[in-house]
């Protein structure tokens, strides 16, 4: 019999607050999408789940002010963990 080594998936910290948030409002992905003037729900899901480009720096007030926080307390700069 072969046994093959488990795999295990890298452990990533997320390093924003956006998924909280916006659930703490009760808005679906498709609501801040509308909200940030985006197309689809699309650029929220890679920002909350910290997948291709980094938010810009308009990205970050849009989402402070309509959050009505501080750019840091969305996006603490905490450097991203990754263990294998």
């Amino acid at each position: 019999m072969v046994r093959f080594k488990r795999r295990h998936r890298p452990v990533r910290f997320i390093t924003n607050r956006l998924r909280v948030l916006r659930a703490g409002r009760r808005w679906t992905q498709d609501d801040l999408a509308k909200r940030m003037g985006f197309q689809s729900k699309f650029r929220i899901w890679e920002l909350e789940n910290e997948t291709g480009a980094e938010p810009s720096v308009e990205e970050k007030r849009q989402l402070a002010r309509i959050f009505g926080c501080r750019q840091g307390q969305i996006f603490p700069s905490l450097p991203r963990v990754i263990a294998s």
